[in-house]
C-alpha cells in the first residue's frame, strides 16, 4: 500500500515537472523566434485583444441585463438567477486568465524594442 502511494507521488511529481518543462519550453519558444515572427505574434496578439474584449463586453452585457432583470422582476429566486449568471461569469473569468499568457509575449517584445 505504501509503494502504491509512494508511486501515485512520484508520478504526480513528474507530472509536474513535465508541465514546468513546457512552460520553459514556451518562454524559449518566443526567445528563439526571429524579429518577423514575432511582429507576426504581435499583430495576432493585437486581433485576440480586440476579440477578448468583444467577447468580455458581450458577457458584461448579459450579466447586467440579468441582474436589472431580476431586480425588477416580481419573483426573486436568487438560485434561479445564479445558475445562468455563472456561466457569463465563468467565461468572462478565463478569458482574462488567458490573456496573462500574453504578456510573456509582450516582455520579449519589449526586450528586442520591438513596437
Amino acid at each position: 500500500m505504501q509503494q502504491s502511494i509512494k508511486t501515485l507521488l512520484t508520478l504526480n511529481f513528474n507530472a509536474k515537472l513535465e508541465i514546468y518543462k513546457k512552460i520553459l519550453m514556451e518562454k524559449n519558444k518566443l526567445s528563439e523566434l526571429t524579429d518577423e515572427e514575432l511582429l507576426i505574434e504581435k499583430k495576432k496578439l493585437k486581433k485576440r485583444k480586440i476579440v477578448n474584449a468583444l467577447i468580455i463586453g458581450f458577457l458584461a452585457g448579459i450579466v447586467a441585463v440579468g441582474i436589472v432583470s431580476w431586480s425588477l422582476g416580481v419573483r426573486k429566486n436568487l438560485i434561479a438567477f445564479l445558475i445562468p449568471m455563472l456561466f457569463p461569469m465563468y467565461l468572462i473569468y478565463r478569458i482574462i486568465k488567458n490573456s496573462k499568457k500574453d504578456k510573456e509575449l509582450e516582455n520579449v517584445l519589449k526586450e528586442r524594442n520591438l513596437k
